[in-house]
């Protein structure tokens, strides 16, 4: 499990991710774990959940689409290949019925438009849900077992608020990075160590 917090403006797409990994094995807690990664300069895909179906699915998809030549795939195309893959090992997996991975991509929409495509995968059952960028900012998030959305986002706020009116280099990377460290101190799934990403047009 992680946190991810995704915003989503006309005039970029930032993406925040804790790095804490727990060992299924020794149950040993490690922090160096990358959630987001940058696939291509206007392409990101972030992931929380359960570690080892969501490596599964991760790296099917990202092997096919990087021999395929990633610049032939557009996020909504991406975000059906999540789905699929995970359909597709459904067969191999032996999961307990409540081990759930989530995604998240985030790019440019066929549309030409910044947005995202969220996947939820476990069950048996996949979904997804898309997001376009509008005027106004929006935060989606990706959240731990232990906290909802709208805690994570009532933290998210609360970053907002210490940053506002102060004199940072990079103030949407402070917003963001301060409230994984937030969530941290209330989730046992979450360290207080975070990795950032920026997409622009």
């Amino acid at each position: 499990m992680s946190v991810v917090f995704t915003t989503i403006s006309e005039n970029f797409i930032a993406l925040c991710a804790d790095k804490q990994r727990i060992n299924a094995v020794t149950g040993k807690v490690v922090d160096d774990m990358t959630k987001i990664e940058k696939w291509a300069p206007q392409l990101a895909v972030g992931m929380s959940g359960n570690l080892a179906l969501g490596e599964l699915v991760r790296t099917t998809v990202h092997q096919f689409v990087t021999e395929s030549g990633i610049s032939n795939f557009g996020v909504e195309e991406i975000a059906d290949l999540f789905i699929q893959s995970y359909q597709n090992t459904l067969a191999n997996l032996n999961t307990p019925e409540d081990t759930i991975s989530k995604f998240i991509i985030a790019g440019k929409l066929a549309n030409k438009k910044l947005g995202a495509v969220v996947i939820r995968v476990g069950a048996d059952t996949a979904d997804k849900e898309t997001f376009e960028a509008s005027k106004v900012p929006a935060t989606l998030i990706l959240e731990p077992a232990d906290l909802s959305s709208e805690q994570c986002n009532m933290l998210l706020a609360k970053a907002l608020k210490n940053v506002e009116g102060k004199y940072l280099k990079n103030p949407l990377e402070s917003i963001h990075r301060r409230a994984v460290r937030n969530v941290s101190e209330h989730s046992q799934y979450v360290s207080k160590d975070s990795d950032f990403l920026l997409i622009t047009p």
